[in-house]
């Protein structure tokens, strides 16, 4: 239903003049970047082709509005990469996701740091996975995101589960 909605508002926001604000302080353009990273999000799980397409459009109109600045749809081209496990492209956002990160929201630090902990997860490459992972749980720590110190901590229990029990049970219990 949710995906429903987003698709009726980004066609009625396609009909609007190019120089039309949105609730006062968006334009066009950038209404129409936020519904396509929605969208993108919304068909992660079922369909990541789909995800690329709406993430891709909203990150190409980022590039045009604001330089880029906005990292979501990149954690959402990772994401769906990564689904896809197609590795190398999924790597290629989050890390550039990363290319500034004093300029960036700290949930989108985190989630960035964690989607590359899951894509070194999914290759077993495990230390690389810690590394990023943990780095992921201190900037959700730090801003008590707590949705990103569940997934992270889990992720960090099932690496260390293999390697050293005593670690897995610290980040069960976070989890």
């Amino acid at each position: 239903q949710a995906l429903m909605y987003l698709l009726k508002a980004k066609s009625l926001a396609e009909t609007l003049p190019n120089d039309a604000s949105v609730a006062g302080i968006e334009t066009k353009e950038q209404c129409l970047m936020y519904q396509n990273a929605e969208i993108g999000f919304s068909y992660l799980s079922t369909y990541p082709d789909s995800a690329i397409f709406f993430a891709n459009k909203s990150y190409q109109t980022d590039l045009k509005v604001s330089n880029g600045e906005w990292t979501y749809p990149l954690i959402v081209l990772g994401n769906a990469y990564s689904a896809m496990n197609q590795y190398d492209s999924a790597l290629h956002y989050y890390k550039l996701g990363l290319k500034d990160v004093s300029n960036i929201s700290q949930n989108d630090l985190a989630d960035n740091y964690i989607g590359i902990a899951n894509v070194f997860k999914k290759q077993q490459l495990y230390d690389s996975c810690i590394f990023y992972a943990k780095q992921g749980l201190d900037v959700c720590k730090n801003i008590s995101y707590q949705k990103g110190i569940y997934n992270v901590s889990g992720l960090l229990a099932a690496v260390y589960e293999n390697i050293n029990t005593v670690e897995s049970i610290k980040y069960y219990k976070l989890n």
